[in-house]
């Protein structure tokens, strides 16, 4: 099966309302509500959703769980001398309050599950707090309009996940720390500005999931030969002219997406023929 990334195969997807509400019913099941949201977002993206499909489940069974609001009608009446007048009630509302997620309570859950979801707060910097949770294996911060990353994220040397998806990094952004988190195995920065990618991904020896997509990328680092581990690499969408060879050599490597790139014909042919047929015009 070919593999999703946070936002989903190909480049402006439509999300798919069936699947949204599969995944609203699946997410609001009690059964599964006490899991961690890494584990839930892994099942469903094993099931077909793209990440975007299941950030909207997500919002939809937030917004759903809080109080709804009440809202003021004005109501026109007669009064004693004739007159037309109007009278303003209360009726609750039928449309939930649908603001920013509670960040506070975010955090503390991801002190307790190891697993921290800040995808979509509004945020334009990572909360300090979060480089203090030496137990966490996962961190989204997906769609926040972040410009920078700081370099106390190399605090966190059990992170296994990290997902960056449609912030406003660039390649300068990429703090140095990043790249000595050795268990990271998951790295997801796909649409943002990143024109290159730093040598040090190459010291990311046990990475499979890469995930670089809709960026401006021409060349990839020949560090990342390093990384040989590596199941899966998500490339469309770049500006990349040609693949480096050594990407032949990476033995794990079974899936790599290359379209909206201006390759060579040949190589775009081999490509829908598979990852095997790909490398061979390599």
């Amino acid at each position: 099966a070919e593999y999703m990334g946070d936002e989903g195969l190909l480049p402006n997807m439509a999300m798919r309302e069936d699947q949204v509400k599969k995944a609203v019913a699946f997410l609001s099941n009690e059964k599964v509500k006490a899991s961690p949201l890494d584990k839930k977002t892994a099942f469903l993206l094993k099931k077909g959703l793209t990440q975007q499909e299941i950030d909207e489940a997500v919002r939809r069974v937030d917004s759903a769980s809080k109080p709804t609001t009440a809202i003021q009608h004005s109501i026109p009446s007669t009064s004693e001398t004739g007159e037309t007048v109007s009278k303003t009630t209360t009726a609750p509302s039928l449309v939930p309050k649908i603001g920013p997620p509670d960040v506070k309570e975010r955090l503390q859950k991801g002190r307790e599950t190891g697993s921290l979801n800040l995808r979509h707060c509004q945020l334009t910097s990572i909360p300090t707090e979060v480089f203090d949770m030496s137990n966490l294996t996962s961190l989204f911060i997906s769609g926040n309009p972040i410009t920078s990353i700081p370099e106390e994220i190399g605090n966190l040397k059990n992170l296994r996940v990290f997902h960056a998806v449609k912030t406003q990094l660039t390649t300068a952004s990429l703090p140095e720390n990043l790249w000595t988190l050795a268990d990271l195995r998951e790295l997801f920065l796909s649409y943002n500005q990143l024109t290159s990618l730093p040598v040090g991904i190459g010291k990311l020896e046990k990475l499979q999931r890469l995930d670089v997509s809709c960026n401006k990328l021409s060349s990839l680092p020949d560090e990342m030969a390093n990384l040989k581990e590596l199941q899966i690499l998500r490339l469309n969408s770049n500006q990349l002219v040609s693949l480096p060879k050594f990407l032949q050599d990476l033995p794990k490597l079974n899936t790599m997406v290359i379209e909206g790139n201006p390759l060579p014909t040949e190589v775009k042919e081999a490509a829908r023929q598979g990852t095997k047929q790909l490398m061979s015009k390599l």
